[in-house]
């Protein structure tokens, strides 16, 4: 079994009622305290054994990182745009109301089909899916040993865990993945 770390990013400077996707957002200054925190709370066995950190590209992901790794500058910190949020296309930015006055009943299409639906220019979560286990397997096979570290987005850990868990993907918005929180993926 190898283990990969995922970490969820700090919360985000934003109006917290919009869809965000791949829209760059920065980090809030609650968002940097609380991946201070994690920084100082993280388990010195833990460092020890990543060999390597990769982050979203994402300002918001690549500045979390920084934060965490402040202290060990000798981990290898690598930017991976396949590691990005799901994309949301036209809808990222808006809010419901504006998703439902644009794009009548798409948005409660959405939510009856979360694996397959695509917003406008977006992506579902089947192609998600695809990709996080595309990059993953990528990953693994540049560092066949030792653990990695991903630094993401809660759409790409929460369909690695429903990949792990066997859940389907249209019950994957009911697995909690809190700002600034980790878990450990064992694959």
């Amino acid at each position: 079994m190898r283990r990969i770390i995922l970490v969820r990013h700090g919360a985000l400077q934003r109006d917290r009622h919009i869809l965000v996707g791949q829209k760059d957002l920065p980090l809030s200054s609650l968002g940097r305290a609380q991946m201070q925190a994690l920084a100082q709370s993280w388990p010195d066995c833990l460092w020890q054994e990543i060999v390597c950190v990769f982050t979203s590209d994402l300002s918001r992901c690549v500045e979390s990182a920084q934060i965490l790794l402040r202290n060990h500058p000798d981990l290898l910190l690598r930017r991976e745009p396949a590691l990005r949020e799901i994309s949301l296309g036209q809808w990222e930015g808006l809010d419901k109301h504006a998703i439902q006055s644009q794009w009548p009943g798409g948005y409660l299409m959405r939510g009856l089909d979360l694996e397959t639906f695509v917003p406008p220019n977006g992506e579902s979560f089947r192609a998600l899916k695809r990709r996080s286990l595309s990059c993953l397997k990528r990953l693994r096979a540049l560092y066949p040993e030792g653990t990695l570290c991903l630094l993401t987005h809660a759409g790409i850990i929460r369909v690695l865990l429903a990949v792990q868990r066997k859940l389907p993907l249209d019950q994957i918005l009911r697995i909690p993945v809190e700002y600034a929180s980790w878990t450990v993926l064992a694959i």
